[in-house]
């Protein structure tokens, strides 16, 4: 075995998400998924190819200026949840203001945050005394934070029950009801099907790719892009 050769994660993907689309990714472990929406999170670079968001190249971007791009347009919700572990649930909240504004007072923001996710009554509370769901609810509240355009969500119900799930998936559903993009990895049929459409992945390479929603193209054509 050649320890050595690449791994071709993504092979000639090419696709676009409109303005306000709900896209669900789907595909089985290690068909790209993640990868995918890393690239388009300016988490990761591309080996090859293009990325354009909101008109803008960002494979073009240096890093610094990636940083501040994605800062200013991404929201991430990821599965494992990622909290500060020693810092409380406002505190985490306030961290991501903190990154994208610098100093100042945050606090009034993120305590809004976390109601809109009914963790106001746990603002002091750190990870280890909050439940899987509630550490979840905090997490998105901390993507919110600076209410960006594009939410990422790498299978954010994953790791919860069904009565979490379905509140992160409904507080996702009026943020898309009220023209946030969301890309959201799944392996659930049912949240499949919470989309506009689904792209599906298959060994790096998008399969059987569904034709873009009809009233997103006619509202938002050419508003933003990733290929």
């Amino acid at each position: 075995m050649d320890y050595n050769e690449n791994t071709r994660a993504l092979d000639n993907v090419n696709i676009e998400v409109m303005k306000g689309e709900w896209v669900s990714i789907m595909g089985a472990s290690g068909s790209g998924k993640t990868t995918l929406l890393n690239i388009i999170g300016c988490l990761d670079t591309p080996t090859s190819g293009s990325v354009f968001t909101k008109g803008i190249k960002i494979t073009d971007l240096d890093p610094k200026e990636l940083t501040r791009f994605r800062r200013e347009n991404m929201g991430f919700i990821f599965q494992q949840f990622h909290l500060v572990p020693y810092l409380t649930a406002l505190e985490n909240v306030m961290l991501a203001k903190y990154f994208l504004h610098g100093k100042g007072d945050h606090e009034e923001d993120a305590r809004l945050a976390l109601e809109r996710v009914d963790m106001g009554h746990r603002l002091e509370h750190i990870p280890a005394h909050l439940s899987g769901g509630e550490q979840q609810r905090v997490a998105v509240a901390r993507a919110l934070a600076n209410e960006p355009e594009i939410i990422l969500a790498d299978e954010p119900t994953g790791n919860l029950d069904q009565k979490n799930s379905w509140k992160i998936l409904e507080l996702l559903k009026s943020l898309h009801d009220e023209g946030h993009t969301i890309l959201l990895i799944t392996h659930e049929p049912d949240i499949g099907k919470m989309g506009n459409r689904t792209i599906r992945l298959v060994d790096g390479q998008v399969s059987s790719p569904e034709p873009l929603s009809s009233s997103i193209i006619n509202e938002n054509r050419g508003e933003s892009n990733y290929e």
